[in-house]
């Protein structure tokens, strides 16, 4: 197997897309850039070891698809070696097959489409309920008092936690996920509040297991694996928090980046209001031209992908922001195309990690663009306003002010 290609090798980068100042100005752009430059490229300076960025369509769909070479071990790329060796690995996310099959298997059925739609009469009416105590206001700050709150009553619905307690577990969720490299170059600040995460998770389970009711958590406590056996508790809560931080963060960014593009381009919205185009493609086209999701895998064995050697050890950050928007996969691909077909986006991943709550999000995405334009078919973003983009592991816009006329 070829040796890591030499410093100053033709895919060799400086780019770190959690720091970087052009992907925080326009990180859709960005991304288009460093990816029609070279689809994979090789960053050595910002980690304990070399930091490889999979931009292109095919090379990242293969890194998702082969876990045995790309192992979810740690989705994490920049972490430090002894946060790295210390950690305790997330359930079912940052563990390979065949226990990574094991874990899934006892919640999948709680997030697959039969269940899903279940729900979509409740979420339903939460969405129309929040979007009519809104309309009157005339201005809002959309992502803290709407984007955020329904998907995480949702989700706080399904895992028996009280609603009460979201904006608490909002803000930790903010600084676990948010919170600046600069500003927490040790992981001082994240761990300190993982800490507190952790705690409140663990007293919540051991809550279940003397007491259960009809939520997620009381499965996770009580009901046995395909082994028989039941989970630990360790196991327990590190199954309960991953599912918490992916509850609690992505659809809400999904949110933001579709009504920030809708609030600026009235014609399409003019689509939705008319049903010229359906909510499905609405929220599809967006998850993929607006894909929220950058995760990492460890390379296990020496390899090669998209022409570049790979070593055994090194980091790969696998980004579906850039993925989504190849121009080899995707015709125009940096246009928004509302019933784009074929659109086999990938803002979900794709083999045996893809997302679990996929059904859950799409579902959230289309009841919210399809009430939200029957009662406020016309708004714009603020002439004044200061929009804040936070690109990482999961990027989302930390505020997006909207402003309607609001009538009699």
């Amino acid at each position: 197997m070829s040796e890591t290609a030499p410093s100053g090798s033709a895919y060799d980068t400086t780019f770190d897309h959690r720091t970087d100042e052009a992907a925080r100005a326009d990180q859709f752009g960005r991304w288009d850039e460093l990816r029609n430059a070279c689809p994979v490229q090789v960053n050595r300076t910002s980690a304990p070891r070399p930091v490889w960025y999979v931009l292109g369509y095919d090379e990242v769909l293969t890194a998702f698809q082969d876990w045995e070479t790309f192992s979810s071990d740690s989705v994490e790329a920049f972490e430090p070696d002894e946060a790295y060796e210390k950690k305790k690995r997330w359930i079912p996310v940052e563990i390979d097959p065949p226990m990574h099959t094991e874990y899934r298997a006892l919640i999948s059925s709680h997030f697959g489409p039969k269940a899903i739609a279940e729900r979509a009469d409740d979420i339903r009416q939460l969405a129309c309920d929040l979007i009519d105590a809104l309309a009157s206001k005339g201005r809002i700050e959309f992502v803290a008092e709407f984007a955020k709150d329904l998907p995480t009553r949702v989700f706080l619905d399904i895992m028996g936690m009280p609603v009460d307690d979201a904006p608490m577990l909002l803000a930790w969720i903010d600084s676990l996920m948010h919170t600046k490299p600069e500003d927490d170059p040790d992981f001082a600040i994240r761990l300190g509040v993982r800490k507190k995460v952790m705690g409140y998770l663990a007293a919540m389970l051991a809550d279940r297991r003397a007491d259960p009711r009809d939520d997620l958590m009381s499965v996770i406590v009580t009901e046995p694996l395909k082994s028989g056996r039941p989970m630990t508790d360790e196991e327990a809560l590190s199954m309960t928090f991953q599912l918490w931080m992916a509850g609690l963060d992505t659809v809400a960014n999904a949110l933001g980046y579709t009504f920030r593009y809708l609030a600026a381009h009235p014609e399409q919205r003019a689509l939705i209001v008319d049903g010229t185009v359906t909510p499905r493609e609405v929220s599809e086209e967006m998850l993929r031209a607006r894909s929220v999701v950058n995760t990492s895998r460890v390379v296990k064995s020496d390899t090669e992908l998209g022409g570049c050697p790979i070593k055994a050890g090194d980091r790969v950050v696998l980004s579906t922001a850039a993925a989504n928007r190849d121009r080899d996969e995707f015709e125009d691909a940096e246009d928004i195309v509302f019933g784009r077909s074929p659109n086999r986006h990938i803002a979900f991943g794709a083999g045996r990690h893809r997302c679990l709550g996929s059904h859950l999000a799409r579902l959230e995405l289309e009841i919210v663009i399809e009430e939200w334009h029957k009662r406020i078919p016309d708004y714009r973003v603020p002439g004044d306003a200061t929009i804040e983009d936070h690109v990482g592991s999961v990027s989302g816009l930390t505020a997006l002010p909207l402003k309607w006329d609001v009538t009699d």
